[in-house]
């Protein structure tokens, strides 16, 4: 990855994340029915997250780690997505860094 696409996606990412949350937290003041769900997949575990009983986030790999590395079990997976849910009913952005995956012992 070049130096310039890299810079690009570190202040594109966060723009976009917070455009989401923008539309999906309106401010019309409605409840959004926000649900957790582990995901097993091939090579071990994720999570996926819903929006009133639609698809927002299906995560099946660790984020904020280069390259394709899944959760080593169901506990792992949904300490993560504990968090997005957390940072979402909060409306921040979902995006998890490598600081919080280390505080929540999250094995790699």
């Amino acid at each position: 990855m070049t130096k310039h696409l890299r810079r690009f996606m570190i202040w594109t990412l966060p723009l976009v994340a917070g455009l989401v949350l923008l539309t999906v937290f309106s401010s019309r003041g409605e409840k959004k029915l926000l649900r957790l769900a582990p995901v097993q997949t091939p090579n071990g575990w994720g999570y996926r997250i819903t929006i009133d009983n639609k698809p927002f986030i299906h995560q099946d790999c660790i984020p904020a780690v280069p390259g394709y590395l899944p959760f080593h079990d169901k506990d792992d997976a949904m300490r993560v997505g504990s968090l997005v849910m957390h940072k979402l009913r909060h409306q921040l952005s979902p995006a998890i860094t490598r600081r919080e995956l280390d505080s929540l012992r999250i094995r790699l």
